[in-house]
């Protein structure tokens, strides 16, 4: 009987040869997948849905009361009073009152009255030279929106700052720097342009909620002497 051959297989590679590139493709495959998912996660976090939702909020809420304060070294100018609309009619309307004194303003949003007490009737703050009083007393929203130039949340460079607890809230805050040129003029119209450095813009959110309770302003301004009043802030709490 004739006995047919077959073909050897060629060599088995075995023992330390063989362990030696299991161990060099696992790590391999595991610089791989590290790779990956550092790719992934060092793409910076989008907060623009976030954002749109809680001025979403805003814009639908009826009326809240404000606390607008504004700082400049040791001078300061306090503003309290209530935000009222009439959502189907889209009437808008600010009273209150500054540094706690007798001095009322009502800004409709096309005119700027004041009065010194309620039983008096209310005079244009023009004729009395207080009209520079209305771009103080603004609704926060007009504030957040005049921070924009064209684009929007999702385009801005938006970073997370730290939490804070407002009245008892544990609230998120996110910032981004203003890049509307015509801000400072619309809101700080006392500013020279080429007097300010930056803008930012800071809003605490409570985050289950996404309501905003606080608009914090911060000016930095390229002057640096005397050091206390090298930042203008303006302080908006929603209650």
């Amino acid at each position: 009987m004739k006995i047919v051959r077959l073909p050897s297989p060629g060599p088995v590679i075995s023992g330390p040869a063989t362990w030696g590139a299991l161990a060099l493709f696992g790590l391999f495959a595991i610089s791989l997948i590290a790779y990956l998912f550092s790719g992934w996660n060092s793409r910076p976090p989008s907060y623009g849905a976030l954002l749109d939702s809680a001025v979403k909020n805003l814009e639908d809420t009826a009326r809240y009361d404000l606390k607008i304060e504004e700082v400049a070294g040791p001078h300061s100018v306090t503003f309290q009073g209530t935000f009222k609309q009439a959502l189907a009619r889209g009437d808008r309307k600010i009273k209150g009152s500054l540094n706690n004194k007798e001095l009322e303003f009502l800004n409709t949003g096309e005119d700027f009255l004041v009065r010194f007490n309620e039983k008096e009737k209310w005079d244009k703050a023009e004729s009395l030279e207080l009209d520079k009083l209305a771009y103080f007393v603004q609704p926060p929203l007009e504030i957040i929106n005049a921070s924009f130039h064209g684009d929007t949340f999702k385009d801005k460079k938006i970073k997370k700052g730290p939490e804070k607890s407002i009245n008892q809230d544990l609230c998120h805050s996110y910032y981004w720097e203003i890049s509307n040129p015509s801000f400072y003029r619309n809101t700080f119209p006392g500013l020279k342009k080429d007097a300010v450095e930056k803008g930012i813009i800071s809003i605490y959110i409570r985050p289950e909620e996404k309501e905003i309770k606080k608009v914090n302003i911060s000016i930095y301004m390229n002057k640096t002497d005397p050091p206390a009043e090298n930042v203008l802030q303006r302080k908006i709490l929603i209650q």
